[in-house]
């Protein structure tokens, strides 16, 4: 088999590919290696991805995942508190979107509409994510830092675990 036909296999089966190399006993786990969403990343937008861009992404990424969980976690605790049934919660919980949730703790647990720490925090972080969804990389900041430093990191974490602890 050559380089072609390699390629319109991959390209046309990919599942059927990935069983033709097994049954042949081809071990493709080094192409883990490889990192091949970033190389493909990498070379098609060469001018807007560099190691920086990757490791912005990626602390947005976590700390998204973060938010959200905890987000999640807090309203479960407290609505289950209100004696609400958890599973019906969870599985409203299920169907909202990260902006979704904000707002809900907005409109349910802070109603006067101060300032709130916690909640600016959390639509920062929804804002970030959503500028990575959309290839807006120049916009992963937070104040001073790029996110891709270590201090742009502490520093939005911090301000996100601080608004919290008032809660």
């Amino acid at each position: 088999m050559d380089e072609e036909e390699i390629k319109q296999k991959l390209f046309l089966d990919p599942d059927g590919f990935f069983d033709f190399l097994e049954t042949r006993k081809i071990d493709i786990s080094g192409l883990k290696s490889l990192d091949l969403l970033r190389l493909f990343i990498r070379e098609r937008y060469k001018e807007l991805f560099k190691q920086e861009n990757f490791e912005a992404a990626e602390a947005i990424f976590w700390l998204s995942y973060f938010a959200e969980r905890e987000l999640r976690e807090s309203i479960l605790f407290v609505e289950t508190q209100l004696g609400k049934n958890p599973d019906e919660i969870d599985a409203r919980l299920d169907e909202m979107t990260f902006g979704k949730k904000i707002i809900f703790i907005q409109k349910n647990y802070n109603p006067e509409g101060k300032s709130d720490k916690y909640i600016e925090a959390l639509r920062v972080i929804k804002n970030l994510r959503n500028d990575v969804a959309h290839g807006r990389i120049e916009n992963l900041k937070y104040g001073r830092y790029s996110l891709a430093d270590i201090r742009g990191q502490m520093k939005l974490t911090i301000d996100l675990m601080n608004g919290a602890l008032n809660k």
